[in-house]
């Protein structure tokens, strides 16, 4: 079954924003039998053709943006334009919830006679948006697109960059509910780059959701909470975004066979305002002179993961045997949410021998641990970076 719909959030409890079920999408060969077959209406046969999107399915949670990451020719941009309804899927059902806006095709800005102003203008009047709020849309559009006089030359004056900083202004002009993202945030000098961050992180602060399909890793850690890796048009992971960005870039998994952590939890738990208190374990089979240290990090959107807690490294002992490291914060600062709580074992430097990492839990190690705090909600996260005494909290047991 093919199927493409898009359908309105009142009157659903489904709290999915997008949903991708099973697609599959193909490309025809321009054969003559196959050109034949299509100017009769008849389906060409396909057996023999390979397909750019083979199974795909994920859902996207409303208020959420999904990351999708892939090499060039995994298909990354091919599932984009099938959610944005430029191709109807081979087969499968796609649903979108919500308003939506697609920011990708940067070339594709229509007839290059026309001006910056006249396409900015054509589009909004596609997009539903009266006379009167368009020129006030317009002149916005104008500033933030930093185009100048050129705003009012033909496009095909522009150079690539500028086509692009008209495209990502005027798509993102007007407010929707989902976005679709290919590649585009990396247009213009930094500066600029600056600025779509901004927006962007504005349109879904406010509680929009979207698809983010990219090669770079960096965007992804942060806008998405959950990704998927995409090869040769099938999803081969889905998942965390740090756990995919860590199997996208191969990140080693560093453990020393003599000295590394042990019996850790996948997750911590605390309260909100409350005492914290934990134990860390560490394996030590070799009298090496380690030091310890331990960070949180919160996904800020549109930033990326902040470090919000941070200690020093601490001398551990350099016995044999198990040790416990305690760690207390009293009066944890920290709102309610998830958090990933970070841990670092290394030796100790000398004049001749640097120091190097013997153990950690990160997510640029694909193992970091969750920490779910409970308490009141709070749209802000606090800006900390305390420093935590750790002297006499390591406890060696022979």
């Amino acid at each position: 079954m093919t199927a493409m719909e898009s359908t309105s959030r009142a009157g659903t409890a489904n709290p999915h924003a997008v949903e991708c079920e099973a697609v599959s999408l193909t490309y025809r060969a321009a054969t003559p039998r196959n050109l034949l077959n299509a100017l009769m209406g008849r389906p060409s046969p396909s057996d023999h053709e390979p397909k750019v999107l083979d199974g795909v399915s994920f859902t996207v949670q409303e208020g959420q943006m999904t990351g999708v990451l892939g090499r060039n020719g995994a298909g990354k941009s091919s599932l984009l334009r099938v959610l944005g309804g430029v191709h109807p899927p081979s087969g499968g059902r796609v649903s979108l919830r919500g308003d939506t806006t697609a920011l990708f095709e940067l070339g594709g800005l229509g007839s290059r006679f026309i001006t910056g102003r006249q396409y900015a203008d054509r589009l909004l009047r596609l997009q539903g948006v009266s006379r009167r709020e368009r020129r006030e849309l317009i002149a916005e559009i104008k500033e933030f697109s930093e185009l100048d006089q050129y705003f009012d030359k033909r496009i095909l004056t522009y150079s690539s960059g500028m086509a692009a900083r008209l495209y990502f202004a005027i798509a993102m002009a007007v407010p929707h509910q989902i976005y679709l993202i290919d590649e585009i945030l990396s247009v213009g000098d930094e500066h600029f780059q600056a600025k779509c961050w901004r927006l962007l992180r504005k349109r879904l602060g406010n509680g929009a959701s979207g698809v983010l399909v990219t090669h770079d890793w960096s965007a992804i850690v942060k806008l998405c909470r959950e990704s998927h890796i995409l090869e040769q048009g099938r999803f081969t992971f889905s998942g965390a975004s740090h756990e995919a960005v860590a199997k996208y870039l191969e990140f080693p998994v560093v453990r020393h066979p003599d000295v590394h952590f042990s019996d850790l939890p996948g997750l911590f738990s605390a309260a909100s305002g409350n005492d914290w208190a934990i134990e860390i374990g560490v394996a030590t089979n070799a009298a090496i002179e380690c030091e310890f240290a331990c960070s949180i990090e919160a996904l800020r959107l549109g930033t990326g993961w902040e470090i919000l807690l941070l200690s020093d490294f601490k001398p551990i002992p350099s016995v044999c045997g198990h040790q416990v490291i305690r760690i207390e914060i009293p009066q944890l600062p920290l709102a309610e949410g998830n958090y990933n709580f970070n841990l670092f074992l290394r030796s100790r430097s000398h004049p001749d021998r640097p120091s190097q990492i013997l153990d950690q839990r990160s997510w640029t190690s694909g193992n970091p641990i969750a920490l779910r705090v409970a308490g009141e909600s709070s749209a802000i996260l606090p800006r900390l970076a305390l420093r935590w005494n750790l002297e006499g909290l390591v406890h060696p047991h022979a």
